[in-house]
């Protein structure tokens, strides 16, 4: 049974050789693979992760790697971006188990039997030349964007839409203490060059005193399930943005480390607001919910049913996750 490097190397490759689209090829391979919540939770962020990066990984293989990276076989190229990608962005996958994992796929996948010992080879030497990497000077390698884009963005990009771009990575790596590396800081450095004002962006995210008070409303509802997950149920219709700042601020009180929030909209649907900084993937959770997101910030909308009932159904879909892990 494919395991889910496996998964994303096949993705990969298929993406590259065949024009696949990723999402649907993705999703059907973590299917076929039977693969559990952590598991394609894995195989979705290396595959994406890796296309997301694939000209900054390139550029730094490319200096360690003595054969040209067009010249090997697609699956042997997509496996070292796919352990270089483990290697600069995942501290948590220990740095033998990514080459070792990457060396074993090099052996099942190749036709080239010298294939594995390349693999074992640039990737270790990616190892040792890590902290003294230098990114790349073009901000189209840098951030693996095609360069016309880029050169868009550099001619046209004006205060508002720099502030727009710089209020949305605030939000989503949580002001940054969430999902950030050194990118993220280069990235909001051109935009602030760009003419986003941080003291507006600030504001945008400034509640009145009544979106306050409904703020900490639904953070009173709370209830702790599993010990450190913590759920508000909210029997009427609030703002969405104040459910995601309630679901953001449950964060910050001691011992929780995943919050949900439910309430009902207008139109007949619960909506739910997700966040977690520990080991529990909302994006999994949710999913079952028919939802999504990433591991950190996911949301769904269900139709038809009551608040309560959905609760019911998060319940059992946090339960069936944990024995999942």
């Amino acid at each position: 049974m494919k395991q889910a490097r496996e998964v994303a190397l096949d993705a990969l490759t298929a993406c590259e050789r065949q024009g696949a689209w990723s999402d649907g090829y993705l999703k059907k391979a973590i299917g076929g693979a039977k693969l559990d919540g952590r598991d394609a939770a894995l195989a979705t962020r290396l595959c994406f992760g890796v296309l997301q990066n694939r000209m900054l990984m390139d550029f730094y293989l490319s200096k360690l790697c003595a054969t040209p990276l067009h010249k090997l076989e697609a699956s042997i190229r997509n496996l070292l971006r796919l352990g270089a990608y483990q290697l600069l962005y995942l501290n948590r996958v220990p740095d033998h188990a990514a080459v070792s994992e990457a060396v074993s796929l090099a052996r099942k996948k190749a036709k080239n039997p010298r294939a594995a010992g390349l693999v074992n080879g640039v990737l270790r030497s990616l190892i040792r030349q890590r902290e003294a990497l230098e990114p790349p000077a073009d901000l189209s390698t840098r951030y693996s964007h095609p360069q016309w884009l880029v050169d868009s963005f550099v001619a046209r990009l004006g205060r508002e839409e720099a502030e727009a771009l710089l209020a949305g990575m605030v939000l989503d790596t949580k002001q940054f203490t969430m999902r950030t590396g050194s990118r993220t800081f280069e990235a909001a450095a051109f935009l602030r060059r760009s003419g986003a004002d941080t003291g507006d962006v600030k504001k945008l995210f400034q509640n009145d005193l009544e979106g306050t008070i409904a703020k900490y409303a639904i953070i009173q509802n709370a209830k702790l399930y599993r010990e450190k997950i913590a759920i508000a149920v909210v029997d009427h219709t609030v703002g969405r943005i104040t459910a995601a700042q309630a679901a953001d601020e449950l964060l910050n009180i001691s011992g929780i480390d995943t919050s949900f929030v439910l309430f009902p909209d207008q139109e007949g649907r619960v909506i739910l607001s997700a966040r977690s900084m520990g080991d529990v993937n909302v994006q999994v959770v949710l999913e079952k919910l028919g939802g999504g997101g990433n591991a950190a910030t996911a949301g769904a909308q269900v139709p038809g049913k009551g608040v309560d009932e959905v609760n019911d159904m998060l319940l059992q879909a946090i339960d069936a996750y944990l024995e999942e892990e």
